[in-house]
């Protein structure tokens, strides 16, 4: 099998299996410890899923850079990241212990979160950044079922010892140590071992790379980063404070169909980040192709799945939340653009980091991402749910069209014929399904076979690309 085929069977095959035993293990301990257990285990979940953020300022995704360009050998790199996260985990989980003592007044509140935020240290020695520049997905993919199976067993064994709610961050801890050493091992049977990597430039120069130099370049996308994250959370917040839980839960409905279609998003990560940067360093010549491809990709199979999120949006939410999401519906309609927006954004994003623009990417994000907050704040107070939706795709689109007119400057493309292929083949499939849009499993059934027909009959999809997809898949 080519190893583009093995990625992405790995990684959503290995997703999909994490997830439904993510749901088992999630399902058994809010059955196990009740709603007030599971609260508290969450709110645990919550801080070390900050602290996470902070422990890793971008680091992980100058590594994957790194790696991927071949600059030095694997052994100083991989030394030199895992120092910097240990020294920023230790730091974080003394805070945060600290904190959890003198501010938290529940005592089983409190040591859930001091065990939970015990999991930042083996995370510092997680590699699977190593591995992405590599482009073994499948080794990531794996190793993150085994720690999910291993948390599983963990918490399936402990409860029938005792019904303590620590046990749930123990086994988190432990799957979180056996996730760091099985990556470390699998990196030496793999032949990407710390002695035998092989370099375009000899592993001793990476020691020229300084501190200073590492923290500087992964800063700015760690920082803006973590402010992508607080606007992502933040309209949830934000009704919470000025609006009901019914518009909470109709956004809440709306935003996790959209969260769902950003598996898509984990794939430019995954696949076509280490693909461009290695292509930066190695043959700058084959970049404005490969994004040329990416985005003509991207915009072919997102574009439909808008236009169909529209017309079906009400009866989608209805199938899947039941009818009491009243308007969900129109916000899911407004959100569904915030994808197309971010997985555009994504490509383009990750061109600038690959090709050392990650300072320009920092300042645009920075700035767009403060403004947002501004005016998602006026926006939820003013129109409630609405609101928020209207203003976070809003915001996602003016921040994709700054980075597009970025990646300009530094890769031209200069055809889009495939725009109005496009454009053209979702408004037949919009035309088809349109009767149909009360029941959206028939009309996604029909849509997609309108769509991909149409697709054909205008050339959107030729020939060259049957033969460019098969040469790299079959």
């Amino acid at each position: 099998m080519k190893s583009h085929s093995k990625n992405i069977l790995s990684l959503f095959g290995y997703d999909f299996a994490n997830r439904l035993l993510g749901f088992v293990v999630t399902a058994y301990i809010a059955r196990t410890f009740g709603v007030d257990g599971f609260g508290a285990i969450n709110y645990g979940i919550a801080i070390l899923a900050f602290m996470i953020l902070f422990a890793s300022p971008g680091v992980h995704i100058i590594g994957t850079r790194l790696v991927s360009q071949q600059i030095g050998g694997d052994a100083p790199l991989i030394r030199k990241i895992t120092t910097v996260r240990f020294i920023l985990a230790i730091l974080l989980c003394a805070v945060v212990i600290s904190a959890s003592f003198l501010f938290i007044v529940s005592t089983e509140l409190r040591f859930i979160v001091a065990l939970y935020a015990l999991s930042i240290l083996p995370f510092a020695f997680q590699i699977e950044w190593f591995f992405q520049g590599k482009e073994r997905i499948d080794i990531i993919g794996m190793n993150r079922f085994l720690a999910t199976f291993v948390f599983t067993i963990a918490v399936f064994s402990l409860a029938k010892l005792t019904p303590s709610l620590f046990i749930v961050p123990i086994s988190f801890f432990v799957s979180s140590v056996v996730n760091a050493a099985a990556l470390f091992i699998a990196m030496k049977k793999k032949n990407a071992a710390l002695d035998t990597g092989k370099s375009r430039v000899d592993s001793a120069d990476f020691g020229s790379i300084s501190w200073h130099s590492l923290l500087s370049q992964s800063l700015p996308v760690g920082l803006a980063g973590i402010l992508a994250q607080i606007v992502l959370n933040l309209p949830v917040f934000l009704l919470g404070i000025f609006s009901t839980t019914t518009e909470i839960g109709n956004y809440s409905a709306a935003s996790k169909i959209v969260f769902f279609l950003l598996a898509i998003d984990r794939a430019i990560y995954f696949l076509f980040y280490p693909l461009i940067a290695r292509n930066f360093s190695l043959a700058p010549e084959n970049v404005p192709a490969h994004v040329h491809r990416a985005v003509r990709y991207v915009f072919l199979a997102a574009v439909p799945l808008c236009i169909g999120g529209v017309i079906l949006a009400e009866p989608i939410i209805h199938l899947i939340f039941g009818s009491g999401y009243g308007t969900a519906g129109v916000l899911l309609q407004i959100l569904i653009f915030y994808f197309l927006f971010t997985i555009l954004n994504s490509i383009f994003a990750y061109v600038l980091i690959a090709g050392g623009k990650e300072k320009r990417y920092s300042a645009i994000t920075i700035s767009i991402s403060s403004v947002l907050i501004i005016v998602l704040i006026a926006a939820t107070a003013w129109w409630s749910a609405f609101g928020a939706a209207v203003t976070m795709a809003a915001g996602e689109g003016i921040m994709m069209a700054v980075m597009f007119y970025e990646v300009k400057k530094i890769v031209g493309i200069k055809n889009y014929s495939f725009v109005l292929a496009t454009l053209f083949s979702s408004a037949a499939m919009a035309v088809s399904i349109f009767s149909l849009r009360y029941n959206p499993i028939a009309a996604i059934l029909i849509g997609i076979i309108i769509y991909c027909s149409c697709l054909v009959l205008f050339k959107g999809v030729t020939k060259n690309d049957l033969i460019f997809l098969k040469e790299r898949l079959v």
